[in-house]
């Protein structure tokens, strides 16, 4: 791609390496092998495994779309009972993934949700994946959680819509120090030091097949279009993962 974003790249991958990869694992690549758009790609990773799972709201609400099978939220609840697992995003595609189909049968409630808004609206998701982790904090704290997901989808939507060829990495860049600090912040909570592991994954990559598949692509002369997904070309597939925590190793590449 661009020689702009090449530097960039190598800029935040040094930023990566020299604050977070001595905290933990780096998975690199690792794979989405099911539908790799956001609301199936979330459902494979709480149920582990595959999700025929709808990507949209109805009239009816986007409630009525639920995972077949059971969750890690609903997996932890049933360890701990009582636990209730909290889910914040800033994209509406997660709502329904609190619990799972299988909620008659195991009674267990599942996850809290929190839809993280632009200041001052209740129907603008937020354009600043931080404030999902600041509200992730509270979050974890106010329901005691012994297992959380957060939506940073931001990323996406920079990937999506952006015309400046810089935003998608740009938008990695902002939240690469928070995460830091985010980790920081459990090692200083009393109730999550040394207890809690963090992974940071992503739930689909992006589109790689060349300039004439997209004009866009061709237009940010990008030599792969990198602002959709949804399919199965390795792009779409390929995803970082990346873990800190009890039992993790430090430092560690995993190619």
């Amino acid at each position: 791609y661009s020689d702009a974003s090449e530097q960039e790249s190598e800029l935040l991958f040094t930023y990566f390496k020299e604050n977070l990869l001595p905290k933990g694992t780096l998975i690199r690549p690792g794979y989405a092998s099911g539908i790799t758009i956001t609301a199936p790609g979330h459902a494979d990773i709480l149920t582990g495994t595959r999700n025929l799972f709808a990507h949209f709201p109805t009239d009816a609400g986007v409630g009525y779309y639920r995972p077949e099978y059971p969750t890690l939220f609903e997996a932890a609840a049933v360890k701990w009972p009582g636990n209730v697992g909290s889910l914040v995003a800033n994209s509406e595609h997660l709502q329904p993934l609190t619990r799972s189909l299988c909620r008659d049968a195991t009674g267990q409630t599942g996850a809290a949700v929190t839809m993280v808004y632009t200041a001052g609206s209740e129907e603008e998701p937020s354009d600043q994946d931080t404030d999902v982790l600041a509200e992730l904090k509270i979050q974890i704290l106010a329901n005691d959680s012994r297992i959380s997901l957060a939506n940073l989808h931001q990323m996406d939507r920079a990937g999506h819509y952006s015309e400046n060829v810089l935003a998608y990495g740009q938008s990695v860049e902002i939240v690469s120090q928070p995460i830091s600090a985010f980790w920081d912040w459990i090692q200083s909570e009393e109730s999550l030091r040394d207890t809690t592991m963090l992974v940071v994954l992503a739930d689909h990559g992006r589109h790689r097949w060349g300039p004439e598949a997209d004009e866009r692509g061709a237009e940010l002369r990008f030599d792969w279009d990198y602002s959709e997904h949804g399919d199965q070309c390795g792009g779409c597939r390929e995803i970082p993962m990346f873990l800190m925590g009890p039992g993790i190793q430090s430092g560690l590449i995993l190619e």
